[in-house]
């Protein structure tokens, strides 16, 4: 009967110490960066991303977002870039993955986080990259937040091929949902010089 009964008490003793309460919304928000006001705030890879994000606030706030890795060598970094509350009906917050594989960096990736005043995670999309295979550049791009409501995204993408030039337009709700407006449908070769 003890045997039986020993592995929940011990689960019963430990379980405290490895739960954690939820963080508040407004206590880690109150952490980030708040953006410079602008009608045109440029946004693009973080030449120095400052410290990795614990892991625990990635789960709890942007977990769709949020990656175990599996294959060995490999690691994701998380970085919180800054925040944006101006908006009467929700928060916008800027979150910088990088992926790394035997020490190599492969993949760059800045979102654009939407969360409502409460913390509840609304929306989110990539707007900024720069990804790798290998040594090649496969993806790069860039965006452009106008009036905190219309994102223009633009950028190239090269896969063993001239360059295509990506172009795509979205548009924030009042509610904080990113909309696309024009979908990167129409390609063009980039221009190149010989």
């Amino acid at each position: 009967m003890m045997k039986r009964i020993m592995p929940f008490v011990v689960l019963a003793i430990t379980h405290p110490a490895f739960s954690q309460p939820p963080i508040n919304y407004s206590n880690w928000l109150s952490t980030l960066p708040e953006l410079p006001s602008s009608n045109i705030i440029p946004l693009s890879i973080p030449d120095d991303p400052g410290t990795p994000a614990d892991p625990l606030i990635v789960k709890q706030f942007v977990f769709p977002l949020y990656q175990n890795v599996i294959e060995t060598n490999a690691s994701l970094l998380y970085y919180f870039a800054g925040k944006i509350t101006s908006c009467s009906n929700y928060d916008m917050v800027l979150m910088y993955l990088q992926h790394n594989w035997k020490d190599i960096t492969r993949f760059k990736q800045l979102y654009l986080i939407t969360f409502s005043k409460e913390g509840k995670q609304l929306h989110f999309k990539k707007v900024a990259s720069h990804n790798k295979y290998s040594n090649a550049a496969v993806d790069i791009s860039t965006a452009c937040l106008i009036n905190n409501n219309l994102l223009l995204i633009e950028g190239t993408r090269t896969f063993n091929q001239p360059p295509i030039y990506i172009k795509s337009e979205h548009s924030i709700t009042q509610h904080g949902v990113i909309v696309t407006l024009t979908k990167p449908g129409h390609h063009t070769k980039a221009s190149t010089e010989n």
